[in-house]
Formats: C-alpha cells, sequence, structure tokens
C-alpha cells in the first residue's frame, strides 16, 4: 500500500475518535437516523438460495424502519414491554433480522444457536427467563418453528410464538402479516437508551456448557463503531452477511455496522455457508452484486480460496475473526487479490474486535492488530489470586486485559464474573480475557495462548497456539489443537490433534519434523500427533479442550499399562469431570495386591487419580 498512511497516522487517528460520533443511542436509533438520511436507499438484499439468478427480496431503508417499528408494536399489543427476553432462533433472512431489531427496540433479544441440544436451549431460556421465542414460519425450512413448539413445550415461561413471516398456524403470531399495507413510523413504547441492555448473547470458551453475555447498547454500537472506524465509514459499501446472528460477529458487527453507517447488507441465505453451493458460486454472487469488503471466519476463508476460478474481485477488504488465522492464507489472499486478510481480536464480552489489522495498512499474518478505536488492552502479569501484578513491557508474555466502553456488563448470572474482572488494576473496569499474549514494539498485539492450556513440561511452559498455528501451516491439516499429554518425568509433553484434509494421509514423523523445523522452541515439537475425524467443539464450536486432555491421558495410560502381563484382563478408560479433572476408572478382577501396587506405581506419576471397578468372573 505505498502512498497510503503510516502506523504511526492510523494509530493518531484511532485515538482521536470521539464516542459522542456514535450514529445512535440504540441499535434501533441508528437504524432509524439512515431511514431519514437515505429513504429510498436498499438496506438488505435477501438471497434465498445461492443461484446466481436467484431473485432476490429487497427492502429500502425506509420500508425496514416501518417493519422493524410494525413488529416490535405488535409485541406491545401482546403485552410484551420493556426489558422481556425474547429467544431467538430464526434462520438468517430479513423477516429474521426484522425481528431481530424489533426485539431489541422492545427489549432484549437472546440469540441462540438452533442447533444446540434442544435441552441447553431449554436451559438458556429458564436462565433468561424469557417470555416469547421467535421462529420463522411453518412452512420454513430451517426447522425454527417446530423448534419452537416444542421449546414452548417444555418451557412454561415462554408464553409467546413469534412468527417472522409466512404460516404462523393457530398458536402463534406473524408479527409482519399485512405489512404491505402498513407503514408505521411511530415505535409506542418506551425507547431504549445507551445503557439499557440490548442482547444476552450465550458464550463459550473451553467449558462445555455457555455463560450469557449482558451487553447493552452501548457495548454493541461502541463494538460496531470502532471495526467501522478501522475499516471504513463510507455508506456507499455492500457488505454481505454470512455469520449467525447468535454469533456476535453476526449480530453485533456485520449486521449493526452495516445497517447503523447506511451500507447495503447482502444476505447470503438463510442457512450462510451450510447452504449448499453457496462456496462454489460465491465469487460469482461477489461480482454480481458488488460486494466492497468480506467479515468471515478463517475455515469460511479458506473453502472460499478453494474455488476462486480468477478473474479477480470487487471485495478491497477481507476481515477474519473468532479464531487464529493461519498466516499462509493471508498470504495466498494478498498474493491474488493484493490484500491479505486483515485479522482482528476480540470476544462476545468485548462486543467485537477489541485489536484490529487497520484496512489501511498492510496485514500482518498472526497479529490480532493494533489497539481498536475506543478501547484499551494491556498486556499484564497476575498474582496467583488473579490480581494485577505490573504491566508488561512490549515483547513480554502475559494476560491480555481489556477496557472501554465497549466491554460487557457481566454475566447474567453474577457469579461467573468472579476472576473475569480484574482487581486492583487501575483505571475502569478490566477483564481478563484468559488469554496470554505480548505486544511487540509496534504495538501489534501477539495471541499466544490460553492462560488455562499452558502445558507445563518440566517447569518449563509451552504455548500451545505456536505448535497449532505451525501445524494449521501445513497443506494436509485443516484444524489442529495442541494439549498437555501427562508424563511420569516431565508432567506433561505436548501433543497434538488435527483433522488432516480430504485425501491427506497422517505422517506423524513428517509432521513432527515440520513442527521442529519452524517452532521457535524445540521443547514444543508434539511427542504424538493424533488424527481425528473431527475435533471436538463446545456448543458455541470452540475446540473443546478437556476432551483432547482425555483423549491425551488415555493414550498416556494405555502405553504404560498395555505391555504388562498383569494387567491383560483389565480395562481402563480415563474419565473426565466437569471441571476438566482426570481420573483412571480401571475395570475387572485384579490378580492380586501385587499388581494393584504395580498399576499404582506405574499411573502414580501421570497424577491421574486412580478408581477400581471388580467385576464378577
Amino acid at each position: 500500500m505505498a502512498g497510503g498512511p503510516t502506523l504511526e497516522e492510523v494509530s493518531a487517528s484511532f485515538a482521536a475518535a470521539q464516542l459522542r460520533d456514535l450514529p445512535g443511542v440504540s441499535i434501533y436509533d441508528a437504524i432509524r437516523r439512515q431511514a431519514e438520511r437515505f429513504p429510498q436507499k436498499l438496506a438488505v438484499i435477501d438471497l434465498p438460495d445461492a443461484r446466481i439468478d436467484t431473485v432476490a427480496a429487497t427492502i429500502t431503508y425506509q420500508a425496514l424502519h416501518a417493519a422493524i417499528v410494525q413488529a416490535a408494536n405488535r409485541m406491545l399489543a401482546l403485552g410484551l414491554g420493556a426489558g422481556d427476553r425474547i429467544l431467538y432462533v430464526a434462520p438468517n433472512c430479513l423477516a429474521g433480522l426484522t425481528g431481530f431489531w424489533a426485539a431489541q427496540l422492545l427489549g432484549v433479544v437472546v440469540p441462540v444457536n438452533p442447533f444446540l441440544d434442544p435441552a441447553m436451549i431449554g436451559d438458556i431460556a429458564r436462565a433468561t427467563g424469557a417470555r416469547a421465542i421467535m421462529s420463522a414460519g411453518r412452512e420454513g425450512a430451517d426447522g425454527s418453528f417446530d423448534l419452537a413448539r416444542s421449546l414452548i413445550s417444555i418451557v412454561p415461561g415462554l408464553e409467546f410464538h413469534l412468527v417472522l413471516g409466512g404460516d404462523a398456524g393457530e398458536n402463534a403470531v406473524d408479527l409482519l402479516a399485512g405489512q404491505e399495507n402498513r407503514s408505521d413510523d411511530a415505535y409506542l413504547g418506551r425507547h431504549p437508551g445507551l445503557d439499557d441492555i440490548a442482547a444476552y448473547f450465550p458464550t463459550g470458551g473451553t467449558t462445555g456448557a455457555p455463560k450469557i453475555a449482558r451487553l447493552s447498547h452501548r457495548n454493541l454500537l461502541t463494538g460496531a463503531f470502532s471495526s467501522a472506524v478501522a475499516s471504513t465509514l463510507d455508506p456507499a459499501q455492500v457488505v454481505p452477511l454470512g455469520l449467525p446472528m447468535f454469533h456476535v460477529g453476526g449480530g453485533g458487527i456485520a449486521s449493526t455496522r452495516t445497517l447503523m453507517l447506511g451500507q447495503t447488507m447482502v444476505i447470503l441465505t438463510p442457512a450462510a455457508f451450510r447452504t449448499p453451493g453457496l462456496a462454489e458460486n460465491f465469487w460469482a454472487l461477489a461480482d454480481k452484486y458488488a460486494f466492497t469488503q468480506f467479515i468471515s471466519v478463517p475455515t469460511v476463508f479458506a473453502d472460499l480460496l478453494a474455488t476462486y476460478r480468477g478473474g479477480g474481485t470487487t471485495i478491497r477488504h477481507f476481515i477474519a475473526g473468532a479464531s487464529k488465522l493461519p498466516a499462509s492464507l493471508c498470504k495466498s489472499y494478498e498474493n491474488l487479490f493484493g490484500s491479505g486478510i486483515h485479522e482482528g481480536y476480540g470476544m462476545t464480552e468485548t462486543s467485537g474486535f477489541c485489536c484490529v489489522n487497520p484496512s489501511a495498512l498492510p496485514a500482518r499474518p498472526g497479529s490480532g492488530g493494533i489497539t481498536s478505536p475506543f478501547y484499551d488492552v494491556r498486556v499484564v502479569l497476575l498474582d496467583a489470586q488473579g490480581r494485577f501484578a505490573r504491566e508488561c513491557e512490549a515483547g513480554e508474555t502475559g494476560n491480555i486485559a481489556i477496557s472501554g466502553p465497549g466491554v460487557f456488563e457481566g454475566y447474567l448470572d453474577a457469579s461467573q464474573d468472579a476472576g473475569k474482572f480484574i482487581a486492583g488494576m487501575p483505571g475502569s473496569r478490566w477483564i481478563d480475557s484468559g488469554d496470554l499474549g505480548r505486544f511487540d514494539a509496534d504495538g501489534y498485539l501477539w495471541v499466544t495462548g490460553r492462560d488455562k492450556d499452558l502445558i507445563i513440561r518440566g517447569g518449563h511452559n509451552i504455548d500451545p497456539a505456536p505448535i497449532e498455528e505451525t501445524l494449521l501451516d501445513h497443506p494436509d491439516i485443516v484444524d489442529a489443537a495442541a494439549v498437555g499429554m501427562p508424563d511420569a518425568r516431565v508432567g506433561e509433553m505436548p501433543v497434538a490433534f488435527v483433522q488432516l484434509a480430504a485425501g491427506a494421509q497422517l505422517d506423524e514423523a513428517a509432521l513432527k519434523a515440520f513442527c521442529q523445523q519452524r517452532l521457535p522452541e524445540r521443547a514444543g515439537t508434539p511427542v504424538r500427533i493424533f488424527a481425528l475425524d473431527a475435533l471436538p467443539r463446545t456448543a458455541m464450536r470452540k475446540i473443546f479442550k478437556p476432551e483432547l486432555r482425555r483423549l491425551a491421558a488415555q493414550a498416556a495410560v494405555t502405553a504404560t499399562l498395555h505391555d504388562i502381563p498383569s494387567t491383560q484382563d483389565l480395562v481402563w478408560r480415563v474419565l473426565s469431570d466437569d471441571r476438566g479433572c482426570l481420573a483412571v476408572e480401571i475395570s475387572g478382577a485384579p490378580s492380586g495386591p501385587d499388581t494393584v501396587a504395580k498399576i499404582e506405581a506405574l499411573l502414580g506419576p501421570l497424577n491421574l487419580k486412580i478408581t477400581y471397578r471388580e467385576t464378577c468372573s
């Protein structure tokens, strides 16, 4: 980007950004202002499927505003009101998103992954006190209507089934019925302000059960506007939406940011990249609708790279988040399009990116970027109680701490706040991201791993991130995670679990050599590499490392016991409890006390609890 701004100039512009420039005092207010500014401009283009010649539904800003107001007023008429929680399981479509924004106008939207186990969704509904659930109509192919009916049957607090277009049946209410004959322009309820809660986002890290983050209008507007300042405020943008609304990247950044600036959003089918043919036709659709930027996750960028057939693209900015971006993938996009993928770092609790690679500068592959506008990010050392000890120097690894108006209000269950907010740190409220990282001399953040994911080999701390990044750079690997395997001599040894590319075969020796040549420290080279059909993930689609630690411990126990004659008639398995604590359960009848003593002598150094289940012969 010769002739463009310098890092110093971009950093200065970020520092000069003012919160008073937020384009509204609520998400609804931001959309309303754009409806006044661009009444006849296309706000949304809704693609029902991935065919290039599909007939899209469209709506102007003026009509979208009226539809949101109509839906919110109908909820008021039903007896719903300010602060009421609305469970949202609808697909990505114009009607669905209209309901999403209407729920934020009236009360609090609770977007939930519809692919979660229905019992877990029911738990979320009960925990949030949701009074209503939003879905597509009865004829919708996504299944959300039937899901909503089943949830109403098991959650007594769900009083209303709100349908967003289509056949509502006898026991549901279509919030958008008769929309073509209405022109509502005044919401009859209390208008939300910056400090009102707009959304409850279920979120999950390395644990299976999601927490519920409370995000205010201020939080979401700050996250969206910060991302826009780092990219472009130009309303003449066409931005595709391919992220789910239950993810803050979709329900916050990709959707809110687009409409709060008066840009045009193109919904990439109800199921996004699960839709057959979308990845194959993406580049042609980008040309047809003149996409100018694209926000997605690394796995989608990898899939799209495989379907690109040349000819260039109208897309000028590629932006990635949610998981680590392989440097090789960024370089591939830079070679093809002249601009790499600009990675950001953030989480649900920060309402989006708290660090970004600015679009005005060349992307730095592997880095989360510089501190975003309106955020404050520090790398700090914490004491054993999680309290602030001191700030780290450039190049020094520590815990990533974040503050600013985009930082969430806390979890719905306040007891889960313990350990999230840092005590003793000067200034405003600071949260511990749970990640380890370092700032370089230029102020770019490099995330090196999870605090709790450190592999401790003989007292030496090994970050799993470099191992994972190295493996992801190998052409045969599409997914990778590193954990510690119990070891009698050094406590833990690094091992890796990988998902192979289609047609690839596991060559453990070659992959170990690949890591050894590239890792910054030899101690980080995995001693074992295991191939899985797919890595286990939480309900929120994050890699579930407790299960990988269990599998690694199972391998260690098997390697320790299986060649001992006196254990041949025994069966063992490693179990993991809700806290991730591991134990070995041994079934069978030990041949005598000597066998028990031998087992305990062998497994004791692995620091695994041992239990016995004797069976009768």
